[in-house]
């Protein structure tokens, strides 16, 4: 990960855009808001890797992130586009998993890293177990929210698969 790091303290309100934040009690966005970091992209700037652990995640302030898995012919297959106000890179943190994709700076950008370079979940874990607690929480039902919603599209979509089979 490449790019220009620095401490700052946001307005919490920029955090609300984040799924993992957005149903978080004031106290608790502020105390994140606190502890997040800025980070500058150049165009074309690598902000996360295959195979890197999510130690962090993002909201665009600035700019635009291209977000794509190589392929092994040397294509890409193309995921997302991520613009002013969005956040990437929330599901993979809040899992604590490793990225499967890449995430490239189609501009010079800025983003909102959080926690901030320098920090971990566990060192604010040692400093307000019960905001962290909260945050572990919100993820869990993050999680199971995208499962279900996963969960739902298949099945609703099982009919339709059967029916394209049964025609082909």
């Amino acid at each position: 990960m490449g790019g220009i790091h620095s401490r700052c303290d946001y307005d919490p309100e920029l955090l609300r855009h984040s799924e993992l934040f957005s149903a978080l009690l004031d106290e608790d966005l502020h105390f994140v808001s606190t502890r997040t970091g800025l980070f500058q992209l150049r165009s074309a700037g690598r902000l996360f890797s295959p195979g890197e652990i999510a130690e962090r995640f993002y909201i665009v302030l600035e700019g635009s992130i291209r977000v794509f898995r190589p392929r092994e012919d040397g294509g890409t297959d193309e995921m997302a586009v991520f613009t002013q106000g969005d956040a990437l890179g929330d599901f993979d943190f809040a899992r604590r998993a490793s990225y499967d994709a890449c995430a490239v700076a189609r501009e010079d950008s800025v983003l909102i890293a959080f926690p901030a370079l320098g920090l971990d979940m566990d060192a604010l874990a040692k400093e307000r177990p019960d905001a962290v607690s909260r945050i572990l929480l919100r993820s869990l039902a993050m999680i199971a929210s995208r499962l279900r919603s996963t969960q739902k599209l298949i099945s609703e979509n099982a009919p339709w698969v059967q029916e394209l089979r049964r025609r082909s």
